[in-house]
């Protein structure tokens, strides 16, 4: 039996950073009905997100959903689903190589900030500021204040997934109180 694929992108991060994603399920469907759109993707401006999520399935009311950012993707290649399983999703909003450099910055952020959190969009706005200035500069490095804040960020989610992990540790491995006879 063959094994099913999945698309993988390695993307480049505004810090320099190469990153392996799986694409978001509707993307691989949109994909797998038609396999020559994968070049739609190359050199493309997708959303990521810039930490792992909080996965706390018993309480959903808090904000599980990590920093998002902006990255640009170099290639477009398929794994076997079972490499893939380990792998982060990107976000299914991208805009292809043919928009993005000629559009208006304005158009390009609203386009894929649409639907995220305030510092999310600010994210979002500073990195396709910086992909957009690519273009027409030599300077490959980041403002350092845009990457002290996405370090921040980073570190916050973080914190907050290591914080969840040993609350729920403790809460397993806590004696239970019995009712005194």
């Amino acid at each position: 039996m063959a094994q099913k694929k999945m698309c993988c992108l390695k993307v480049q991060r505004v810090s320099g950073e190469l990153k392996t994603f799986r694409l978001s399920n509707e993307l691989q469907v949109a994909l797998a009905r038609e396999p020559t759109k994968q070049s739609l993707l190359a050199g493309a401006l997708i959303v990521i997100p810039l930490a792992p999520y909080l996965k706390n399935k018993q309480k959903p009311v808090l904000n599980r959903k990590p920093p998002m950012g902006v990255s640009y993707v170099q290639t477009i290649f398929q794994l076997p689903k079972r490499q893939t399983m380990r792998l982060a999703d990107a976000r299914g909003q991208f805009i292809s190589a043919a928009y993005w450099p000629r559009r208006a910055r304005a158009s390009v952020q609203k386009y894929l900030c649409h639907d995220y959190p305030f510092w999310a969009q600010q994210q979002i706005k500073s990195d396709v500021k910086f992909w957009q200035k690519q273009r027409h500069t030599k300077n490959k490095k980041a403002p350092r204040l845009i990457s002290a804040i996405t370090n921040n960020r980073i570190c916050h989610q973080i914190t907050k997934i290591e914080r969840h992990k040993v609350h729920r540790e403790k809460r397993f491995w806590q004696l239970k109180k019995y009712p005194k006879k």
